[in-house]
């Protein structure tokens, strides 16, 4: 089967220059665009389907707030922060961290089923983002409390 997609990789890093080549040698220089400028990366998130973040790991997924936020669906790796903000099936989809044929699945699922990204899409628009922030403080301040109760 073939899948008409177009993607754009934004950001840089260790693996950029093998990213490129990648590309080259596989010549996807049409589908694929890699763009070294994270600063812009919000201007491209409303051209975007989808948001993928296959991280290894994250601190508290800003980028996939931002995505959220801006209305697009994210698909990601079951790192903890990213669970918190993204309910598979519901605003995103989820795969298993570190496993490129489980991103594989899911990726080619959200690309061949539209029913998907328009349930997904509607998912975004309909669920309200809780703050990391707050959640965060929250649960220090129990922390501290039970803590100043033991001394």
């Amino acid at each position: 089967m073939k899948i008409k997609a177009q993607f754009l990789i934004l950001g840089h890093g260790p693996l950029e220059k093998s990213l490129h080549q990648n590309v080259a040698d596989l010549k996807l220089e049409e589908r694929v665009k890699i763009i070294v400028a994270p600063d812009r990366a919000k201007e491209f998130l409303y051209l975007a389907d989808a948001l993928v973040l296959p991280s290894l790991r994250e601190g508290q997924g800003l980028v996939a707030y931002e995505a959220l936020l801006s209305g697009v669906p994210v698909i990601s790796a079951d790192l903890p922060a990213l669970k918190e903000i993204i309910i598979d099936g519901e605003n995103g989809l989820l795969f298993e961290t570190g496993q490129a044929s489980a991103l594989t699945i899911v990726l080619t699922k959200f690309l061949t089923d539209s029913a998907l990204r328009d349930q997904l899409k509607e998912g975004v628009k309909n669920r309200p983002l809780n703050s990391p922030t707050l959640e965060s403080v929250e649960k220090l301040s129990e922390l501290f409390y039970d803590l100043s109760r033991l001394s």
